[in-house]
Formats: C-alpha cells, sequence, structure tokens
C-alpha cells in the first residue's frame, strides 16, 4: 500500500543553523495581504497621480491665486468670467465640434481601408502598409530608444555605471 505524504514546507537556512519558511511560504500562509498591499499601491499611485490633482484644480478655481501664499476666495467670479471671455467661448466651440465631428470620420476612414482590404481592389499591398505602419512603428521607435540608453559605448545607463564606478 502507498502512502500520501504532504510535500514539506520550503525552508531557507539562517546564520544560527536553524531554518525559516521562505517568503513564498509566509504569502502562501497569508494570501490575502499580498492582494491588499497591492490594491493599497494602485490605490495611492491612482490618488497621488489623477484624483488629487484634478481635485485639487477644481478646489483652486474657487479662489484667485496671485503667487504662492497669496490667494484670495472668489467663489464664482473665475467661472462668470469664463462665460463671457470670447477667445474661452471659441475654443470651447472648435473643441467641442472636433470631439463630435472626429469619431465619425475615424470609423469612416477605418471602414474604408477595410473594404479595400477585403475587396482586394488595386494598391491593397500599399493600404495594408499605410495601414499597419503607425501600430508597428511605435515599437520599432521605442526598441530603437531603449537599444539607445543600453548601448555599451555610448549608451546613457553605461555611461552611469561608468561614473558611478
Amino acid at each position: 500500500m502507498m502512502a500520501i505524504v504532504a510535500p514539506e514546507e520550503p525552508t531557507t537556512a539562517r546564520s544560527d543553523g536553524a531554518t525559516s519558511p521562505t517568503h513564498s511560504a509566509t504569502r502562501a500562509a497569508h494570501p490575502g495581504l499580498s492582494s491588499q498591499c497591492l490594491s493599497l499601491r494602485r490605490s495611492s499611485v491612482y490618488f497621488g497621480l489623477t484624483a488629487y490633482p484634478a481635485f485639487r484644480t477644481i478646489f483652486d478655481s474657487f479662489f484667485t491665486i496671485d503667487g504662492p501664499g497669496d490667494t484670495s476666495f472668489a467663489g464664482l467670479q473665475n467661472y462668470r468670467d469664463l462665460w463671457h471671455d470670447e477667445i474661452f467661448g471659441l475654443q470651447f466651440a472648435t473643441r467641442s465640434s472636433g470631439r463630435f465631428v472626429a469619431p465619425f470620420l475615424d470609423v469612416a476612414t477605418g471602414l474604408l481601408l477595410a473594404l479595400a482590404l477585403y475587396a482586394g481592389v488595386p494598391f491593397a499591398r500599399f493600404f495594408r502598409v499605410a495601414w499597419f505602419t503607425p501600430v508597428l512603428l511605435s515599437y520599432v521607435v521605442v526598441a530603437i530608444l531603449w537599444m539607445w540608453i543600453y548601448n555599451y559605448d555610448w549608451g546613457f545607463v553605461n555611461d552611469a555605471c561608468e561614473r558611478l564606478g
């Protein structure tokens, strides 16, 4: 008869000769702790880089700020000034019309290119290259930039390592 034996928990040797559980064994004992730490990091990055600046901008819009530490409460006066400003009105109308027109132009252009590729029109290879080049070009540019950064002779990382010793 064969006995089923549970696998031993992984351990690491300590300087005093004893053994202690590895990090993965400790993490397995507290599975929620790792996900809570990841969630806390994500939330703090979101709050620090997105939510706080957005709320701070809205809060500051109710003040007149003339310099560091020189603020006075303006209430809704800043919004009244925007409402009556001709340049802001023109800019807002231009941006709004672009936001409504651009999606229709993008979709129409994409559908026409897809139809051209599907139907086998003349210059189909040209359309295929024209369509996929912007997608692939960004990866190529990023790869070249990283090659320059890590270049053995004159790259930024190599230069920084040489200066540090």
